[in-house]
């Protein structure tokens, strides 16, 4: 038995390409990434694909995530990132039928069938400490001691850990009506929430995962870690001022000639992916049959592979031509009134996710608006001045505190629109946004948000001020701002 850890054989891959290392970490939490992405995408085939980009994914930050502790929490938020992509892309309507069919199908006696579609989510809404005890101890089998070893705990204060964070989790199953007690939530995951995993499927997710992620040497680009957000005050912004400067016909000339050029590539490779999604359709086809049959050969499947990894950025090439073409259409009614065009009443606003700062910026505002502070507390963190003293309980009031005046401030918009976008460094940007209040005054702001895991998040930063006075502030305080 191999007794190397994670953090051990991640390095092994990531100093040496130590393949053999790479597929020991494949091999002992494919059944965990598998598990998670089939109960998000429903589909097999779809889950088998997630799967692949999870660990292509790790691949690629192999070397940034050796020295992390619960190398499953990063696995289970990943590809539950990973499998809501394929849901919300390709796979959007065959997402949508077996939702509806699964909500028709949930026999009210089966407690299995009640929870499962919202298990993933309610983890996701656990902090890390609390969602990396209860999948080390019933979704990789650990025993209490393992778990204290990991922890460098005692038995006894491991399975407290775990009974505690068993507890919140049963907590927020019961908010949305499934109410079980923990001895039963316990029972449940233990015996229903890892799915058996196809035969074959670690040896070909490792090759497809060593042949999309390389190891990248001398760059250092470390994971940004989120501990941000707060409600959103008025006179804790500052205003931004923007200057309208009338672009000269010439240039306007050759920016559209520039367009157009890109417009005609990028037709290219949109008709390049409609190839490609044929042809990967057909191979899809011919898998599916080989799995019945037994029959498929392993050039079939590396072709296969193959095709779907080229598939994903033709498509993101296909979006880009999307966005440049709504962009020639912008810049040639560049004399129309710009509020007209960006601003978004409230009643148009959605939860669109999370993957762009403009998408992020509507959902929080959303959030707010609509009372959902579950959302609002996901998308709300904060970054907290080194002078206030460590505390739960310290922490615990001031996530309340933020949050309820996120919800109350956004309860009282009646609309914003984003004015610019500055790109601070690869996992930073600075928004210019426009908020108009319940009176139709408009002000202007700056939202600073930071990326984790292809998600974007505000940013506000909390600090004591004057005699034990909390301050908060989406602008970044002097004290916050980083020397040059």
């Amino acid at each position: 038995m191999n007794k190397r850890t994670d953090s051990d054989l991640l390095r092994a891959y990531a100093e040496n390409g130590s393949e053999s290392a790479f597929a020991d970490v494949v091999s002992r939490h494919v059944g965990l990434v598998y598990s998670v992405a089939r109960r998000v995408v429903v589909d097999t085939h779809l889950a088998e694909d997630a799967t692949q980009a999870t660990f292509a994914a790790l691949a690629r930050e192999a070397r940034h995530l050796a020295g992390r502790i619960f190398l499953s929490s990063w696995l289970h938020r990943t590809a539950s990132n990973q499998a809501a992509k394929l849901v919300r892309g390709e796979m959007r309507r065959r997402a949508r039928e077996q939702e509806a069919f699964a909500m028709q199908s949930t026999p009210p006696e089966s407690d299995w069938h009640q929870i499962a579609p919202m298990l993933d989510a309610a983890l996701n809404k656990l902090a890390e400490a609390d969602r990396a005890v209860i999948l080390l101890r019933f979704f990789e089998k650990k025993t209490a001691r393992e778990i204290g070893a990991t922890l460098k705990l005692n038995e006894e204060a491991a399975q407290k850990r775990v009974e505690r964070a068993l507890e919140r989790l049963r907590g927020l199953l019961a908010g949305q009506g499934a109410g079980l007690s923990t001895a039963t939530l316990a029972a449940l995951i233990t015996t229903q929430a890892v799915a058996a995993t196809p035969i074959g499927l670690s040896s070909s997710v490792t090759t497809a995962a060593l042949a999309g992620g390389t190891v990248a040497g001398g760059i250092t680009l470390t994971t940004l870690k989120l501990i941000v957000m707060s409600k959103l005050k008025v006179g804790a912004v500052s205003a931004l001022v923007v200057a309208g400067v009338a672009t000269p016909l010439v240039l306007q000339h050759q920016t559209v000639t520039r367009l157009r050029a890109e417009n005609g590539a990028l037709q290219e490779q949109a008709r390049q992916v409609n190839v490609l999604r044929g042809n990967n359709e057909k191979l899809s086809g011919e898998l599916s049959n080989a799995r019945q049959s037994q029959s498929l050969t392993k050039a079939q499947l590396t072709e296969l592979l193959r095709l779907r990894g080229e598939v994903g950025p033709l498509r993101r090439d296909s979006q880009d031509l999307a966005r440049l073409r709504a962009k020639q259409l912008a810049e040639q009614a560049a004399d129309q009134p710009v509020p007209a065009r960006d601003f978004v009443p409230a009643l148009s606003w959605a939860n669109v996710g999370a993957d762009k700062p403009d998408a992020a910026i509507q959902t929080f505002f959303w959030a707010g608006k609509h009372g959902e502070s579950n959302l609002v507390s996901n998308l709300l963190r904060w970054q907290r001045d080194t002078d206030i003293p460590a505390s739960d309980e310290l922490d615990k009031v001031f996530a309340q505190g933020l949050v309820g005046g996120t919800t109350r401030f956004a309860g009282e918009l009646q609309g914003f629109r984003v004015t610019s976008q500055q790109d601070e460094r690869d996992n930073e940007v600075r928004m210019g946004v426009e908020l108009t209040d319940q009176d139709g005054k408009t002000t202007a702001h700056t939202l600073r948000l930071v990326r984790e895991d292809n998600q974007w998040f505000p940013v506000m930063h909390v600090w004591l001020q004057g005699q034990g006075s909390v301050q908060a502030s989406l602008e970044v305080p002097p004290k916050f701002q980083q020397p040059k």
